[in-house]
């Protein structure tokens, strides 16, 4: 095997895992810790006929990965090396190591919580701060905590800060790598982008072609999503029309593609022939574009956020923060010199947020809700959590409480969960009130009915039953978003009262 940047730290990672068994290991892009350490850690004797599972955010990621350490060993993916995706799996009897995504990880867990057959779980890219990626954190400190003390646990990431993961994992030892990349200039725009709808793919049209005629080598575009990709793939094929700056192959890379088709991104281009990769996001880690030398990053990404107003989860699109923007920058230094095209201006790149949020503060909690029901998790306690914040600022841990240690239920109860507030409001049923309790147990007012909205409602405890016309009485529900609903006095539905912060927490047993 050829060299890389991180070999030197291998053996004391091997000996911190011998004993305390859990170790944070942080080295920058290029550094070979996707596809060294799992192969460095198959001869230790803790892995002794037991598997090695390491998480990818993404599933080319997971297949790229598995690929290239199939090729260090001189074999066929499915063998040694194997990987385990959403509806495609390559794995045989002799598969010691298995690349895995993060949803399947939480599947293994919920079907064995023991994890019986598995020596040790490596965390690739954790900085990303996926759901599944913090849940099945937790939940292999729990199974190892309860049920397997020789499980062996390592987060590993480039841009992580390792001391709140260090002290989540019970002091863990930190481990630093140095890394290997070659230099990067990096040009940034004079004045801001304006303008309407296509703005910013042409934009990156220009600045593409821009950087074929002063750079050599291969350019990878980074863009939000599927159709800025499509628009700005038309105007180069376009401009690329008159064959001066010779022959171009232009290639998408998005997750929905096949896996034929993510692969053509990847290998390096026919000789004479130069590659522009049009990529989203997936990939700005784990990957490596052969021939890379220029990166054209357009400064946006789009993620999924919870709206509380609907209780849907949309896309929406974002700035990156400033270690996202780092990744995407290194990608041009893997290889050789390279230089990156911002498009941005350099106050701008003053502006971006210091790290990336995670995805427990903006997704939608109700599958999670479901995942720590399934894994018995129903009683609320204090747990170690990986956050920078304070345990008083708000009652469960985080900057808004969503944490996954602050979800109770009794047993048996499904948990209703708030929407970017502190905790949902604790909802008391009964056939004659519905009240809204605040964290001061004052009960407030329902809503007038929209029927009836200039005359005044009785106070909560005055409401009579409604009435039925002689069959079953109108029993009121909850939304699993968190909003209460009801029926007025009048008998029609009223319209859900709004959530109130600092609240205590609800449960489906609370609620009907």
């Amino acid at each position: 095997m050829s060299a890389m940047p991180i070999d030197p730290v291998l053996p004391e990672l091997c000996r911190m895992l011998r004993d305390p068994g859990m170790a944070v290991l942080v080295a920058p892009p290029g550094a070979g810790k996707t596809t060294q350490v799992p192969l460095a850690l198959l001869t230790e004797p803790w892995l002794d006929g037991k598997k090695l599972l390491m998480l990818e955010p993404r599933r080319l990621a997971a297949r790229s990965a598995a690929r290239y350490m199939a090729s260090k060993l001189g074999e066929q993916v499915g063998e040694t090396i194997g990987y385990r995706v959403r509806m495609d799996t390559r794995t045989g009897p002799s598969t010691r190591i298995e690349v895995v995504t993060e949803g399947v990880l939480t599947r293994m867990l919920q079907d064995d919580p023991s994890l019986e057959g598995v020596g040790g779980v490596l965390f690739d890219e954790f900085h990303e701060r996926n759901l599944h990626a913090d849940l099945g954190l937790a939940l292999c400190l729990q199974s190892r905590e309860l049920l397997r003390e020789d499980l062996r646990l390592v987060v590993m990431s480039a841009t992580l800060e390792p001391e709140p993961v260090a002290l989540l994992m019970g002091g863990a030892p930190v481990l630093v790598s140095s890394g290997r990349s070659y230099p990067v200039d990096t040009v940034y725009r004079e004045r801001p982008l304006e303008g309407g709808f296509g703005a910013l793919e042409t934009a990156v049209a220009r600045t593409v072609l821009t950087a074929l005629d002063q750079h050599p080598g291969d350019a990878l575009v980074f863009l939000p999503g599927l159709a800025e990709i499509r628009r700005t793939e038309e105007r180069l094929t376009e401009w690329l029309a008159d064959g001066r700056r010779g022959p171009v192959l232009l290639a998408p890379l998005y997750g929905d593609l096949s896996s034929e088709e993510q692969d053509r991104a990847l290998t390096p281009a026919s000789p004479g022939m130069r590659k522009v990769v049009l990529a989203t996001s997936i990939a700005e880690t784990s990957l490596t574009v052969e021939g890379v030398r220029i990166v054209v990053d357009s400064g946006l990404m789009r993620v999924s956020r919870f709206s509380p107003r609907t209780g849907m989860t949309r896309l929406v699109t974002v700035p990156v923060s400033g270690p996202a923007a780092d990744q995407r920058r290194g990608r041009a230094g893997r290889v050789a010199p390279g230089v990156c095209y911002r498009l941005w201006t350099a106050d701008e790149q003053s502006r971006l947020a210091p790290r990336s949020t995670p995805e427990m503060h903006e997704a939608d909690l109700a599958p999670l809700a479901l995942e720590l029901a399934a894994w018995g998790a129903c009683r609320p306690r204090k747990r170690r959590r990986a956050g920078s914040c304070s345990p008083s600022r708000t009652r469960t841990g985080s900057p808004n409480g969503r944490t996954a240690d602050a979800i109770a239920c009794p047993a048996g109860a499904v948990p209703f969960f708030p929407v970017r507030r502190c905790c949902p409001p604790r909802v008391t049923s009964s056939w004659r009130t519905w009240t809204i309790g605040a964290a001061t147990d004052e009960s407030v007012s329902p809503p007038p009915c929209p029927s009836r909205r200039s005359r005044s409602m009785p106070p909560s405890s005055s409401m009579k039953r409604p009435r039925s016309n002689g069959t079953r009485p109108l029993k009121p529900f909850a939304h699993v978003s968190g909003a209460a609903w009801g029926r007025s006095s009048c008998g029609k539905r009223r319209c859900p009262p709004p959530i109130r912060s600092g609240c205590k927490p609800l449960c489906s047993r609370e609620s009907v």
